[in-house]
């Protein structure tokens, strides 16, 4: 509903019919006003639409109501994804126990129900590629004494009867259930300006030092280590201001610098911080 006229004044406002009390009364919820307290309204007049698919609420408040039938549901279509985002929450904690993304599932009592389905699949082919089905990043410069978890899965109740739970349910046509790599050092780390050839090993290879690069284009860094590397991680204290459009290239056996396939950027050029993985080569 949204307000007409009344005393107070809540002209304009929008909020949801939440009980009729009688003829002359209903309650009204403002709940997107937060913890405000609302005054009761006398001398009201207001108009009533239908329930809405899609609100837009005061106070940054955004409702979704999906209808009752097998066809009803919220479809983003992203015909030619060329952008680094297809969807993106940037959310910064205000408050403790803060969760940027939550899914509450009812199963009530159905057979077969999923919380959450990632479905990857080639509809051209693909030849020398790298992916993943999840990208789990943590950046933790500047944290002290502090404890993470990459997974955390918790069992509230183990329920009635015999109930049988996985923390993981693995299909027999995997090939590693769990590959950690070694960690390395930097051994020698090189920027080059187009003018000058400058060793940056110290700065890259501490991360209370910091460096700039990329000033020009077609600068180009090289990075080395005594072992064949294939991940390097970025934590970066100013980012990019636009997508570099990096192209990364090895040295092969023979001495001859070779595009790199299968690359996975998740700095988005470096306008965030993220990590930098790759599938070996084989003439490495």
């Amino acid at each position: 509903m949204t307000v007409i006229d009344s005393t107070p004044s809540f002209t304009d406002a929008t909020g949801e019919i939440t009980d009729y009390i009688n003829e002359s009364c209903i309650r009204v919820s403002f709940g997107a006003a937060g913890g405000a307290q609302i005054v009761d309204a006398t001398g009201m007049t207001y108009y009533v639409y239908p329930p809405p698919v899609f609100a837009a609420l005061d106070n940054g408040v955004i409702h979704i109501e999906i209808g009752e039938n097998p066809d009803a549901l919220v479809h983003i279509n992203i015909e030619n994804g060329t952008g680094f985002y297809g969807v993106h929450i940037n959310d910064k904690a205000g408050a403790n126990q803060h969760q940027s993304l939550t899914v509450d599932t009812d199963i009530r009592n159905f057979d077969g129900i999923v919380g959450f389905n990632s479905f990857i699949y080639s509809s051209t082919g693909a030849t020398n590629i790298r992916g993943a089905g999840q990208e789990l990043e943590l950046d933790f410069t500047g944290v002290t004494d502090s404890h993470f978890d990459f997974i955390s899965i918790d069992v509230i109740s183990t329920g009635n009867g015999n109930n049988d739970i996985d923390a993981f349910h693995i299909s027999p046509n995997v090939d590693h259930i769990i590959e950690m790599g070694s960690e390395d050092e930097i051994i020698s780390a090189w920027y080059d300006n187009g003018t000058h050839l400058i060793n940056i090993t110290h700065l890259l290879a501490d991360e209370t030092n910091d460096t700039v690069l990329f000033v020009n284009d077609n600068d180009v860094v090289y990075i080395g280590s005594d072992v064949n590397f294939t991940f390097v991680s970025f934590s970066l204290e100013v980012p990019s201001s636009h997508n570099l459009g990096l192209e990364h290239y090895y040295c092969n056996s023979t001495g001859n610098w070779t595009e790199l396939e299968g690359v996975t950027d998740t700095t988005n050029g470096l306008k965030v911080s993220g990590t930098l993985s790759f599938t070996n080569p084989y003439n490495r």
